[in-house]
């Protein structure tokens, strides 16, 4: 198995690179140019090795310790060796690597593929919006994103129509309950509430918040329709609320007497709460919200305009951290809400990321990449035939796409071209190609729409790709960062042939490795001592004598034994043999560690005579013990003989005099 932790390790190396610009050459471009070092017949110039030492002696941080230019230089070479017998063994021709590896390639690639500058800005715009809620009401006018000409004439008609009788003085809450699609408007007259920045879509938002409190707006149009807005208010961003609510539910329809029992039965849990019961243990036992009841009634965090408006009034009415609401009644029934937490918006650098993820996940990020195609099309002087398009209209409909003869119809201009860019022209042909990976024509498409929206698609592909493929000739820092990242990866997976992985199955080398190498894994200094136990303390003349009388033995804790008992309670004697290792007993790393030392002592009220039997020196640790430590070290062997072996095959030589001149520019830039 391969190990991911190493994994992790070398693309987290190489992912670096991302976070340093490319340093400029403080030497002019011919040295760089010049040749640092061949490696077999590879030849690597100075520019590439100095501009990776930079990047990764910059890495560290500023209280790192400085890699001097040799010392990078040997693993350098070390990681150049591995890369070139990887790419010499075919592991970048491998299926899995390539998949990988393009994996990566358009992960790196998506900053280049969006206006930068875009989403900066309305990363900007929404942190400025996100400071101020909007109360506002709406009527709409329900169409299609794609209506014909003639039903978005007939919405717009409506639209002035409506507009009119406001102009009048007409109550915008009347003429939204008359008029509006959409069926909320029949309850609250159009009026939404307050919201704040994501959570209507966009072209509403940004109409919302660029109108002015008590003027109304219109045509707003969004994927749903149009949309005539009146802004009601604006107010201070009141952040975010954590509470927890205990909750009675009253389904729709209910009864009055199913109405009435909800609030006795509210009242009584308020009742138990002022008498001092726990809210949690009341709101696992009562509340009928049962995913929050479990867990004490606790709720997600929220803010403007996430719940209905009386639970979000009261919640962000209770002024301090476990203040406790009484009863508020929603459409949901009754809650009792008690505030856990609260807290402001953080500032820009603390909300940067969440809203940046936001936008390039929403809709906001087709404004980016609009602008990114608009500035494509101009780069590349794209130019789009409307004549040779037009004459695509009148080829195919809905029943042509039904009997499969749109294709043979739209042959007829196959070699008309319909846009060109760059050095490259796409005629009817290949678009008739893309169209065979499309959905058909639905009954309510228009040729024109439908023409005209998958063209659209088409060409935006091709753009894109174009500028995909060349993204190394025209940005060379991408260009090193995806050199890089290949790089890394052969080295991952090269080292993990010879090197991880092996060391890991490989048991009889590991073994014969440790075999090798045991007096490297010694334990700790050891001792072995009997303990004599004595009932009293005249039984040591007893001991003395035993001692005496053994000492001429060879096995003299078998003669020793046959003295005393191990275990017996009437004995007056007893013997015990025990081993420590250095440190184990406090006791015993005091007394001296000696062959034949004795000591006499009393331990719990008994007479106790300690003797050294043997002082044997540190032994190997047996490998089951230390097989982490011994793979390692097994691995750096590995390691080492590779490289040894690496250095034969590809002979490393270096321009002493492009190393020297190196090192005088670099320390120069540096002071």
């Amino acid at each position: 198995m391969k190990s991911i932790f190493f994994k992790t390790i070398i693309t987290a190396f190489f992912s670096v690179f991302i976070f340093f610009s490319v340093f400029r050459n403080v030497s002019g471009q011919a040295m760089d140019d010049q040749i640092l070092m061949t490696i077999g017949d590879h030849k690597i110039s100075v520019g590439e090795f100095k501009r990776i030492y930079l990047k990764n002696s910059q890495s560290g941080g500023s209280d790192a310790e400085p890699v001097t230019v040799d010392d990078y230089l040997d693993l350098f070479v070390k990681f150049k060796l591995k890369v070139i017998e990887a790419e010499n063994l075919g592991y970048d021709t491998l299926p899995k690597f390539e998949v990988e590896f393009s994996g990566y390639k358009n992960q790196l690639a998506k900053p280049y593929l969006t206006d930068e500058e875009t989403i900066e800005k309305l990363v900007k715009e929404a942190y400025e919006r996100m400071k101020l809620d909007v109360n506002a009401s709406h009527i709409l006018v329900k169409t299609n994103p794609d209506a014909s000409p003639e039903d978005t004439l007939k919405a717009w008609e409506k639209v002035e129509k409506i507009a009119e009788r406001l102009s009048t003085g007409e109550p915008f809450e009347k003429v939204a309950r008359g008029t509006s699609d959409d069926p909320s408007a029949k309850t609250n007259g159009g009026n939404i509430g307050y919201f704040t920045v994501f959570q209507t879509v966009y072209p509403f938002e940004t109409a919302a918040y660029n109108t002015k409190p008590g003027n109304m707006i219109y045509p707003v149009r969004t994927r749903f329709g149009y949309h005539i807005i009146k802004v009601n208010d604006k107010r201070k961003n009141k952040g975010t609320i954590k509470v927890a609510h205990i909750m009675v539910v009253i389904p729709r329809g209910s009864s009055e007497e199913v109405k009435t029992d909800a609030e006795q039965k509210i009242r009584m849990i308020y009742d138990k709460l002022q008498a001092g019961e726990n809210f949690e243990d009341l709101a696992r036992k009562f509340s009928d919200d049962y995913n929050s009841a479990k867990n004490g009634g606790e709720l997600p965090w929220f803010g403007t305009g996430r719940m209905v408006k009386e639970f979000e009034n009261a919640a962000f009415s209770l002024q301090k951290n476990g203040d406790i609401s009484k009863p508020v009644q929603t459409s949901f029934g009754w809650h009792i809400i008690k505030r856990l937490d609260r807290k402001k918006i953080g500032t820009f650098d603390e909300m940067e990321g969440e809203i940046r993820k936001k936008i390039l996940s929403g809709t906001r990020s087709k404004i980016a990449e609009g602008t990114f195609i608009k500035n494509l099309k101009k780069k590349y002087h794209f130019s789009l035939d409307s004549s040779n398009i037009k004459l695509l209209y009148n080829t195919i409909d809905y029943g042509s796409f039904q009997n499969k003869t749109w294709d043979k119809k739209m042959s007829v201009y196959a070699d008309r071209t319909l846009f060109k860019f760059a050095d490259k022209e796409f005629s009817t042909k290949d678009f008739i190609s893309f169209l065979k990976t499309q959905n058909g024509m639905a009954a309510k498409d228009t040729p024109q729409w439908y023409i005209n929206s998958k063209l659209n698609t088409y060409m935006v592909r091709q753009l894109v790709r174009y500028e995909n493929d060349n993204l190394e000739n025209e940005y060379p820092e991408y260009r090193y960062l995806v050199k890089e990242y290949h790089d890394g990866m052969l080295l991952f997976d090269i080292s993990d042939k010879n090197i991880w992985s092996k060391a890991i199955k490989d048991t009889t080398g590991l073994e014969a490795f440790y075999n090798q190498h045991k007096n490297d894994y010694l334990g700790k200094d050891s001792i072995e001592i009997a303990v004599f136990s004595l009932k009293d303390a005249s039984q040591e003349r007893s001991v003395t004598k035993a001692l005496k009388k053994c000492k001429k033995k060879k096995d003299n804790f078998s003669c020793l034994h046959s003295y005393f008992p191990p275990d017996s309670v009437d004995a007056p004697v007893t013997l015990s043999v025990h081993k420590y290792e250095k440190g184990e007993d406090h006791f015993i790393d005091e007394i001296s560690w000696k062959k034949g030392y004795k000591r006499s002592v009393i331990e719990s009220g008994r007479n106790k005579v300690i003797l050294v039997l043997d002082v044997p020196g540190p032994k190997p640790v047996p490998l089951e013990r230390i097989k982490g430590q011994v793979t390692s070290d097994y691995q750096n062997y590995l390691e080492k003989e590779w490289i040894k072996a690496l250095r034969n095959k590809y002979p490393v030589k270096i321009n002493q005099k492009a190393l020297a001149q190196l090192k005088s520019t670099l320390d120069t830039s540096a002071k």
